[in-house]
């Protein structure tokens, strides 16, 4: 390719031609040749439009200054940053409308030294590599209620190569991060990445359309130092809703394999708990572990994810899978060719039986529930049944397969909650879960989901009103198989 990227084009995978003025096809699509912008506009009359151009690299440029707020303003059409922040302190940016920006719209670089921010109920669109960006030695940033859209999906106007993380809604490295509430819709690469600082805590946010230009992201990343040098401690991802990654493989990279996850952890992360999140209808897997170890997942919920529900590989190039636990999940399959997990083993090893404890999950596949996890040692695959796979690995001795079977995937109710206030649902008919217990009508407090079994329909309702507003609170999945009654209200059976 002509524009630096050192991504290896692959037979098959589709490839775009840009910057020629012989493809320019579409109303507003451009060409930029020897110092002349080129512009389509068909039989449109280009005097009846605007064209505007980004003249500025940087709208806002914020450096070593402290305690600052921008508050209500609206920022549009930057070569590269709408903010940049560097070494500064307790600088608030807040209320503020980002769009169309070349680069980031509110960017630290890794220079940066001593930063801390909030960032709050901001709207950034339209943000060519990132939506924020936070790097250097920043500490204890604040990201809350921002509403993040479209970054990242021009193709080939987002990754300058293959060792970047251009494309991601949010990005946050260092200490006491803390990253919440926000809404994040169709990024090219991940929704949320975190990497090697020490109690970031990404929870309560909702993703939606991740992996669209660059392949090998999750709706949440995180990966430590390449060479495992620093072991992080205190990262915590809770009670985040992860859905829908792109499905498409032309022009993105990755072949056919497109490697997008919804929780993704990647080489070396460390010490991460992992509990109450949701992840469904991504493409790979809902959640990979990828030479990382001291991982806790528990209370999630896993669903419809294409290839497999659970992926772990043991690699090489990274830890090996040890000191996990995990406990307490449901691993889904909607549909008959899908796994419920899948154990890879890349070398001649076989120490699945290390990877810690493993106990009380549901792996679960309704229509087809026998051949459901796939284990494989030095490129040597075998599919087990449930009972096959506790034999073999002596995990999961109290786990179970779904409570009910079914021959149309339309039994399948899939519902979530990515509000801040509880949520009823009613139900057409009586439902089960996956547990066997009935259900008649639901309530979802904030950020949970649920898989209902059963014929009827499900119906959303209203909003709960909080009946102290001025208190926070925050909320645990707690779940025991065989019982559908959940610590602090999770879901109310009625």
């Amino acid at each position: 390719a002509d524009n630096g990227s050192n991504w290896n084009g692959y037979a098959g995978n589709g490839y775009y031609f840009q910057n020629d003025i012989r493809t320019l096809d579409v109303l507003g699509e451009w060409c930029y040749k020897t110092d002349t912008l080129y512009m389509y506009f068909g039989a449109v009359n280009p005097n009846t439009k605007i064209v505007k151009f980004a003249t500025i690299n940087r709208l806002a440029w914020v450096e070593s200054v402290n305690y600052q707020t921008y508050d209500k303003l609206d920022f549009e059409g930057a070569k590269n940053y709408g903010f940049y922040l560097r070494t500064v302190t307790g600088i608030t940016i807040q209320n503020c409308t980002i769009g169309f920006i070349g680069n980031v719209g509110i960017y630290s670089p890794s220079n940066s030294t001593g930063l801390t921010a909030t960032i709050d109920n901001n709207i950034i669109k339209d943000c060519n590599s990132g939506g924020i960006r936070l790097t250097g030695t920043n500490s204890n940033g604040w990201i809350k209620n921002n509403t993040i859209s479209n970054i990242g999906m021009l193709q080939g106007m987002c990754a300058i190569n293959a060792s970047d993380y251009w494309g991601d809604g949010i990005k946050v490295q260092g200490t006491g991060c803390l990253v919440e509430y926000n809404s994040i819709t169709n990024v090219g690469h991940s929704g949320i990445a975190q990497h090697h600082g020490n109690n970031i805590i990404i929870r309560n946010n909702y993703i939606n359309g991740f992996g669209f230009t660059r392949y090998d992201a999750g709706g949440i990343y995180a990966w430590n130092y390449e060479d495992g040098s620093e072991r992080p401690t205190g990262q915590k991802i809770q009670n985040n809703i992860i859905l829908n990654s792109n499905h498409v493989s032309e022009g993105i990279g990755g072949q056919t394999h497109l490697s997008l996850w919804g929780i993704y952890l990647d080489l070396y992360a460390t010490d991460i708990e992992i509990t109450g999140n949701t992840a469904s209808n991504c493409k790979t897997a809902g959640f990979l572990i990828y030479g990382a170890d001291k991982i806790t997942a528990k209370h999630n919920v896993f669903y419809n994810n294409t290839d497999e529900q659970m992926h772990y590989t043991s690699a090489s190039d990274g830890w090996p899978i040890r000191n996990c636990i995990i406990d307490s999940n449901q691993f889904i399959s909607k549909d008959a060719s899908q796994l419920c997990m899948y154990f890879n083993n890349t070398t001649v090893s076989d120490d699945i039986h290390l990877l810690g404890t493993s106990n009380h999950n549901y792996y679960a596949r309704p229509i087809g529930d026998n051949l459901t996890i796939k284990t494989e040692v030095d490129y040597n695959p075998t599919t087990r049944t449930l009972t096959g796979w506790k034999t073999y690995s002596g995990l999961d001795a109290n786990s179970n397969k779904s409570s009910t079977a079914i021959s149309d995937t339309s039994y399948l109710h899939f519902f979530y909650n990515a509000s801040k206030l509880s949520k009823q649902y009613s139900l057409s008919a009586q439902m089960k879960d996956i547990a066997g217990v009935n259900y008649s009508s639901a309530t979802l407090l904030p950020y949970a989901s649920l898989v209902l079994i059963g014929s009827g329909t499900v119906t959303e309702g209203e909003n709960i009103p909080d009946p102290d507003p001025g208190t926070a609170t925050e909320y645990h999945y707690i779940y025991e198989p065989g019982h559908s009654i959940f610590e602090n209200n999770y879901i109310i059976i009625e």
